[in-house]
């Protein structure tokens, strides 16, 4: 049975680098058009609107109110520009510009916030406000980074000369402290993955191992990241309110500004939660199962979603029997999947389990084609061959016998692979000796000739399979019978010669052979 999955809390997020998460911005659920159009431009137009990216992020404004926000915004500038701030000195030049924009947009501080709230109502935190100051500080030419602590973010402007700190809140304001049990788990998760020892685990602090593998050593980030970082407050407080698909969501577009290890751990978190929580298997169901796909890098591994779609096939086929909510999964499931080798395995096990549901209900035909799928997967798969070749033989049972060879042959040159059975050689060898005999007994020399002709070619390359003696000795005592009667003694001796060499000692050819004789 494949493995499940049973708790990604449980899964490490590596500090090593690794294959990034795919996400797809043309499949992310966005909360507007306007949202949708702003990461549109930036990953598919490649055109940055950084004001648009961060007030998208919220729902309060409509885009036309976003325009004359956007203006307000632009005109205020404007009238910094025209203040003279270029002549004073850098210190007093962040002092004047600090005092201006907080005095004009900021009027309150509140910890759950987006940058949208200040335009809005004048709300900020310490992430939208630093959004603010750097938009304010790239538009004025004032050179500045943008500094990530763990639950905080600030500007520093002048950071080659300076170094003028710009706190647009207190150091605990605007970002999200996780809880301890969090902290805790993925702490343990650490030690039980030995990237951390466990005397460094017995002997350091929780929160100080937490800050220094979560969040990273203090570090410059950009102003896109910090939009990440916007998206990702907005899913932890969504993940305090326990609305965990909605988390995700947000989470995914953090992911895609911001591509750190801590988002990432965060969204295949919120993700298993979300399909855990979704207890209907429908398509949403096959949506998240395919976007838990997407978290190898976190242990996740192809057996963990194999097991887990072969549960869905087992609910809805064996035990319901609802084939076309299966078919539907499935395709949702095949298309959203990512990796190739991955969405093989997928199809292998949606054929292989269809294939054997119709065999268990004595559909043989209707097993076959599934079967045949698998086989065009994995050729050498050994259980997919011996559960085709007795669908194969069951389906062919009550038909004519050169209907059965021309079924076996073709089955053999499109799978050639089945010719190492020595089941199925059995059976399309059975079948030629079986159609000599008809063709004899029945004067169709040609056709008989061309069977036996077919079975000793056959057996030739082939000689580990043996064939049942009573049926070797009707085929070829009916041949021989068939020539001695035409007058061609000779021949009729020399195929009963050929047979015994076949089945020595067969008592049905030496008879003939006597009586020839």
């Amino acid at each position: 049975m494949k493995a499940r999955i049973f708790l990604l809390l449980f899964v490490v997020c590596t500090a090593v680098a690794a294959q990034d998460i795919n996400i797809d911005p043309l499949k992310v659920r966005y909360s507007s058009d306007f949202e949708k159009q702003v990461f549109n431009d930036l990953f598919i137009n490649k055109k940055t609107d950084l004001f648009g990216l961060f007030i998208a992020n919220g729902t309060l404004l409509s885009e036309n109110s976003i325009a004359k926000n956007r203006s307000r915004f632009l005109q205020e500038l404007e009238s910094l520009k025209t203040d003279k701030i270029a002549s004073r000195k850098n210190e007093k030049k962040v002092r004047y510009v600090y005092d201006y924009i907080h005095k004009t947009f900021l009027t309150k501080y509140e910890i759950n916030n987006k940058f949208e709230d200040i335009f809005a109502n004048g709300f900020y935190n310490c992430v939208s406000a630093s959004a603010l100051y750097a938009l304010v500080f790239s538009e004025l030419n004032m050179p500045f980074v943008i500094k990530e602590k763990p639950t905080h973010v600030y500007l520093i402007a002048y950071p080659d000369a300076e170094k003028i700190t710009v706190e647009s809140t207190n150091p605990l304001g605007g970002s999200y402290v996780p809880e301890p049990q969090f902290k805790q788990t993925f702490v343990k998760v650490l030690k039980d993955q030995k990237l951390i020892s466990a005397q460094e685990y017995a002997s350091r602090d929780v929160d100080e191992l937490f800050d220094e593998h979560y969040y990273g050593s203090d570090q410059n980030i950009s102003l896109l990241q910090l939009a990440g970082i916007q998206y990702m407050n907005a899913a932890l407080y969504l993940i305090d309110e326990k609305n965990f698909s909605r988390a995700a969501e947000e989470l995914e577009k953090a992911y895609l500004l911001y591509p750190s290890e801590r988002i990432g751990y965060l969204l295949m978190m919120t993700t298993h939660k979300s399909f855990l929580e979704h207890e209907r298997k429908d398509t949403v169901h096959a949506q998240l199962l395919s976007k838990l796909a997407r978290f190898n890098k976190y242990g996740i591994t192809n057996d963990m979603i194999q097991g887990e779609f072969n549960l869905v096939i087992q609910h809805l086929l064996f035990d319901k029997g609802q084939k076309a909510d299966l078919r539907n999964y499935y395709e949702q499931l095949l298309q959203l999947t990512p990796g190739e080798d991955q969405k093989h395995e997928l199809a292998f096990l949606y054929n292989y389990e269809y294939g054997r549901y119709h065999y268990n209900q004595g559909q043989f035909r209707a097993s076959l084609p599934h079967f045949e799928d698998c086989m065009k997967i994995k050729p050498a798969h050994q259980e997919t061959q011996q559960i085709l070749i007795s669908a194969l033989a069951k389906s062919l049972e009550n038909t004519a016998n050169d209907e059965r060879i021309r079924g076996l042959e073709d089955f053999s040159a499109r799978y050639p692979g089945l010719l190492g059975n020595h089941v199925f050689r059995q059976m399309l060898g059975t079948a030629y000796l079986i159609e000599t005999m008809a063709s004899f007994e029945s004067a169709r020399a040609t056709d008989g000739e061309r069977y036996k002709t077919a079975f000793e070619a056959f057996r030739m390359e082939n000689k580990d399979v043996i064939y049942n003696a009573h049926l070797v000795g009707n085929a070829y005592s009916a041949a021989a019978v068939y020539y001695f009667r035409k007058g061609q003694t000779a021949r009729a001796r020399s195929i009963l010669a050929l047979g015994l060499e076949i089945s020595p000692d067969n008592y049905e050819l030496l008879r003939r052979q006597r009586m020839i004789n």
